[in-house]
């Protein structure tokens, strides 16, 4: 995906949203789009389904690899714990899971399935919590 077509993307979802984390409700410009993804592990299919408007710390806790390299794993399951209102030691144990589970998958070839994105076609968008619709066009 091009940069241009990824920031179309990022400002509608940043609107959808309504300029906020979506988890936390941190309001800022540093906020990121991230992409949700479905696995079908059997035919080894990696599907777009959608997107999360998310501050730097609740990304973070959608990439802890990422956390780990930069030496903010601690402070990411510090962050989870506090939104969640999980024990530390709970939120390790869904750490290594989640770093079990990738690195499962790692050990596979993925097809990637876009089909989900709209900017591909003419749908309308509606903001989280609004019934006010835009369409595509106007986040160019």
């Amino acid at each position: 995906m091009d940069r241009e077509t990824w920031n179309k993307i990022r400002r509608r979802e940043l609107w959808r949203a309504g300029y906020k984390c979506e988890i936390c409700g941190y309001r800022g410009k540093d906020l990121h789009c991230h992409e949700i993804w479905e696995y079908d592990d059997d035919r080894k299919v990696q599907k777009l389904v959608g997107y999360k408007i998310l501050c730097e710390r609740c990304h973070l806790a959608h990439h802890l690899g990422f956390a780990t390299v930069s030496g903010r794993l601690e402070e990411t399951v510090g962050w989870i714990s506090k939104i969640t209102g999980m024990k530390e030691g709970d939120v390790w144990r869904l750490v290594d899971k989640a770093f079990e589970e990738w690195e499962e998958r790692s050990k596979y070839t993925w097809k990637i399935d876009y089909s989900y994105e709209p900017l591909l076609s003419n749908n309308r968008i509606v903001k989280k919590n609004s019934e006010k619709q835009r369409t595509l066009d106007e986040f160019v």
